[in-house]
């Protein structure tokens, strides 16, 4: 199963790349946010994650996975 890494920038979306387990796409996510800055939103996930992902998902999964 791929997984893939998405972004939005100025409302929008993109897949940025691409992992084949979740262990790569959640480190490829912390990478992407690193290098494009606070004004990107980066999230691995499905399509239809695209449309429902929001600014405030974005910061909360930061904030679960830096506990």
């Amino acid at each position: 199963m791929t997984i893939k890494i998405w972004g939005r920038y100025q409302g929008t979306s993109e897949v940025l790349d691409e992992a084949e387990d979740q262990k790569t796409a959640d480190y490829l996510v912390g990478e992407y946010r690193m290098a494009y800055g606070r004004d990107w939103l980066v999230w691995a996930g499905r399509k239809k994650d695209v449309e429902t992902r929001s600014e405030d998902d974005s910061v909360r999964l930061r904030l679960v996975r830096s506990v």
